[in-house]
């Protein structure tokens, strides 16, 4: 099967993993059942940014009703669960509650405070909100916004949520920002990353210690050779829950990825679709959800999706 359409960066990204996984999601619209507790936090983080963006309704309002309760189809990571972002009284709360309850709410709260760290952090370095979720002229793809910042001027920004901080060269190897601005003629872009990790300070309930960036369990402070151990109290630390990474876009790589995405598509439409052995085992992190068709032709797991 061909097209003669133009695919989108996360088309193309799945081409070069492997053609065969492109041919099985797009054409034969073969997909992995159930979801993830990640994609689930980050979509309703995303509806409650552009509503917080174009001023329509409560950020934390919109979140929470997009992120609704998790179903026992929802796959979910242990760093979901993390108690010391929890008052008490919550804590207390989810006692003898399963694993998978557990980590929505503490995703739930997680969520409270990276959207209240993004109104402190981010939103007053933004003078104008020039677009949201904007359609990419001639390609699928979607811009999260495109805002005049007060120190960069007009950027191009991609929102994340992510567990760990990005890299300071990620502007410049990011291809999706390279397609984007390119595509939309926009010299600068940004990430705005929102740390489900959230970076905590600690004090010591007992001496008053600060005990931040460290590893100790209990207070590792002594007087007159006794060790206080004393248990931490966690505060989060809002300001550093937000990763601002804004730079310019080289015209080099803009040119450089809209050439490979054009021999993808020539493949494409020529019907080139081999299998990428080598990735059968490493797709994100985790087996190809393709695996077992492919080798053993077992489709469970998969179901046909017409959208």
């Amino acid at each position: 099967m061909t097209s003669k359409k133009r695919i989108s960066h996360s088309a193309w990204s799945k081409y070069l993993m492997c053609p065969k996984m492109y041919d099985l999601h797009y054409n034969e619209k073969l997909r992995p059942t159930g979801t993830s507790s990640a994609l689930l936090f980050g979509l309703a983080i995303d509806e409650a940014l552009n509503a917080l963006l174009l001023d329509k309704g409560k950020p934390l309002d919109v979140f929470r009703k997009h992120f609704v309760e998790f179903g026992d189809d929802v796959s979910i990571h242990p760093n979901d669960i993390d108690f010391n972002v929890l008052e008490p009284d919550q804590k207390e709360a989810l006692s003898g509650k399963d694993e998978i309850f557990q980590a929505w709410a503490c995703l739930r709260v997680k969520g409270r405070l990276l959207l209240e760290a993004y109104e402190e952090v981010f939103l007053p370095q933004i003078e104008e909100v020039i677009s949201v979720q904007k359609n990419l002229e001639g390609r699928p793809g979607v811009i999260d916004a495109v805002i005049r910042h007060r120190s960069h001027g007009v950027v191009l920004v991609d929102h994340k949520t992510a567990s760990r901080p990005y890299t300071k060269d990620a502007l410049r190897r990011s291809t999706q920002l390279s397609l984007y601005a390119g595509n939309e003629k926009i010299e600068k872009a940004g990430f705005v990353v929102l740390l489900k990790n959230l970076p905590k300070a600690k004090v010591c309930k007992v001496c008053g210690t600060d005990g931040s960036g460290t590893r100790y369990k209990t207070c590792a402070e002594t007087k007159d050779g006794v060790r206080c151990g004393g248990a931490w109290h966690y505060t989060v630390d809002k300001r550093k829950a937000v990763q601002v990474i804004i730079g310019d876009v080289p015209k080099s790589n803009q040119d450089l990825v809209e050439s490979s995405i054009r021999q993808v598509e020539a493949a494409i439409r020529a019907g080139i679709y081999p299998r990428n052995l080598t990735t059968c085992n490493w797709v994100y992190g985790s087996p190809c959800p393709y695996v077992n068709y492919c080798w053993n032709g077992n489709k469970k797991g998969l179901e046909k999706k017409e959208k």
